[in-house]
Order: structure tokens, then sequence, then C-alpha cells
């Protein structure tokens, strides 16, 4: 099997960029995707945000988003699921968490030229160009 994550959404933040003791570049940002629904029993439209940690490491991408990519932008991202697991501090429990990260050789980074539509798009189930 292949772990890929494909995500769509929204960035919350500025991206972090920072470079490692060798020069290495990476991004670190974080993306809101959005569920829209109508409630069964009111009709009135819901909508659940999810925010998801993206490490990117792949160098052409961290260039992208360092000189092109803001609070707000929408971007799709493809990479794997990465899995972390530390101690948590005072309770001393094991705490887990995941990320997408985009690696030199695995996943695409994509910014949409037209954000405002693709907020609209997801919120009226139409696809892009089509009458709602």
């Amino acid at each position: 099997m292949t772990n890929v994550v494909i995500i769509e959404g929204f960035v919350g933040a500025n991206p972090n960029i920072w470079s490692d003791d060798k020069g290495r570049r990476a991004a670190y940002l974080d993306v809101a995707t959005n569920e829209y629904w109508r409630d069964k029993d009111t009709g009135d439209q819901r909508k659940r945000t999810e925010w998801i940690a993206v490490r990117v490491t792949n160098s052409r991408f961290v260039k992208l988003i360092d000189e092109s990519v803001r609070k707000g932008d929408h971007v799709a991202v493809s990479g794997i699921l990465r899995i972390v697991s530390k101690q948590g501090e005072g309770s001393g429990a094991t705490v887990k968490g995941a990320y997408v990260c985009v690696e030199p050789y695995n996943g695409f980074f994509l910014k949409s030229a037209d954000a405002q539509n693709a907020e609209t798009d997801a919120k009226t189930g139409t696809q892009a160009g089509e009458a709602s």
C-alpha cells in the first residue's frame, strides 16, 4: 500500500520558512480544510474546519511558498502522512500527532489563483465554472 495524502484548503497563517545547519530550507504551514453539509433536522448549513499541519522539504516548493504563499491563500497539497509521538509536558503521557510531509521526491504543492471562488464552490457544491 502507498502512503499518500491529498488535501485542499486555506493557509491559516503566513508560512514559517527555516534552514537547517546544512543550509537546506524547509517550510511549515497549517492548512484549514472545510466540510459543508445541511442539517437533516433543521435544513441549516453546517461547517466543520480541520487544521492540518504541512511540512515541505522539496526545495522547489519551499521557494514557491516563500515567494508567494500567504495567509488565506487556497492551496492543494499531496504528500505522505507522518505520525509523531512525544511525551506530554507534566503528565508524561505519550501524545501523538500527524502532519503531511512533502519531501524532495514525493508529492506536489499548488497555489490557487482564485481562492474566493474555491470557497464559494465548496459551499454550494458546484464545480469551477458551473452555474450554482
